[in-house]
């Protein structure tokens, strides 16, 4: 993004105080790794979760802000979207393997793995022990060695309150994380590269759990199923893939259906492809060619429509349905039954992974 003001005087105070030495010490832990791994098994939500939030971020370029969606999906796979003014964007994976980003957002250095997870309330310090901890007023501190640095964790119950990076006791990267109530992520989190006068700040502003039985956001509960438009000669498929439908919302799903203008999903398919095709069959020369096995082929566009946020939740242009079955002992529809399961199976994949 071009056009960025220089507006860096605050980053450079804010800097200058955050490198002061300071000497943290008190009253030893027993038993810092317990302490240490116990906080790493409870950090993060138990499933599936979603949220928008609100961003800053600040250089001695200047200041750049936008809104934000973030997935969390179990075990720790983090999917950040970055949205900023003027219609640029940047994608961010974390996973265990690592941290990727594309977009067009380049000026922005997001921080690292370990205060990335951190800013979401993660804890994961990598795969070191805590070499020593302390309690320091309400809260532990474990204390991480990190090559020349020390990684400080201050820690509260099951949750990370701040990160610390220091070298020689100097502060050089700093998260602060506010958490509210029983919430599984954090109210907001800020962070600061006190070296390179680097300010990241994200604040929530919409989260949403999933429900434990369908897998989906806890605000979903209804849904209305349009009948399936159909662009095959096969007309019988129209009530069945319908019906398969409103089948799997109410049991796999765990919605209740609602008419279309009360409904909080609006789960909508077009089916535009479907083949017979023979698998296994004997061909001579001469006579007549016998057919062992057979395979229908059943594809579906799907659009499912998130009416509360006012947009789409989940969509595919090509979601595709297999079923066989044996013509000398079974009928076509066998095997079309089989592939409607199988193509409304991978609808509810979807809707329950929105990844």
């Amino acid at each position: 993004m071009n056009g960025r003001r220089a507006s860096a005087a605050a980053l450079i105070l804010a800097a200058i105080a955050g490198c002061s030495k300071q000497v943290q010490t008190g009253p030893p832990l027993a038993d810092p790794e317990m302490v240490a791994a116990r906080v790493r098994e409870a950090t993060g939500p138990p499933g599936p979760f979603r949220l928008r939030f609100d961003w800053q971020y600040a250089d001695e370029h200047g200041q750049l802000s936008g809104e934000g969606v973030a997935r969390y999906n179990p075990t720790d796979s983090l999917r950040l979207d970055l949205f900023a003014p003027g219609d640029a964007s940047m994608g961010v994976s974390l996973t265990a393997s690592g941290l990727t980003t594309l977009g067009e957002i380049e000026e922005v250095r997001l921080p690292g793995p370990v205060f990335l997870y951190a800013m979401a309330g993660i804890f994961r310090p990598g795969g070191t022990s805590p070499g020593r901890g302390f309690l320091a007023d309400s809260s532990q501190v474990l204390v991480f060695p990190v090559g020349s640095d020390s990684l400080f964790a201050h820690v509260q119950g099951s949750r990370v309150l701040r990160l610390e990076e220091r070298r020689s006791g100097r502060v050089r990267k700093r998260i602060e994380v506010s958490w509210d109530g029983l919430g599984v992520w954090p109210r907001s989190a800020e962070y600061r590269d006190f070296v390179e006068s680097r300010r990241v700040r994200w604040e929530l502003t919409e989260g949403y759990g999933f429900s434990g039985g369908g897998g989906l956001p806890s605000h979903m509960n209804t849904a209305f199923v349009p009948p399936v438009q159909n662009d095959t000669p096969r007309f019988t498929l129209t009530e069945r893939m319908t019906q398969s439908l409103l089948d799997a919302v109410r049991s796999k799903l765990g919605l209740q259906l609602a008419a279309e203008g009360e409904a909080d999903l609006i789960v909508t398919a077009r089916i535009t492809r479907y083949s017979d095709v023979a698998l296994n069959f004997d061909a001579q020369e001469g006579e007549t060619t016998q057919v062992f096995q057979r395979r229908i082929t059943i594809t579906a566009e799907v659009e499912i429509f998130d009416t509360a946020l006012e947009e789409m939740y989940w969509t595919s242009r090509s979601v595709t349905g297999v079923g066989e079955y044996e013509p000398e002992n079974e009928q076509e529809e066998v095997g079309e039954v089989i592939a409607l399961d199988n193509l409304t199976q991978k609808i509810v994949d979807g809707a329950q992974s929105d990844w």
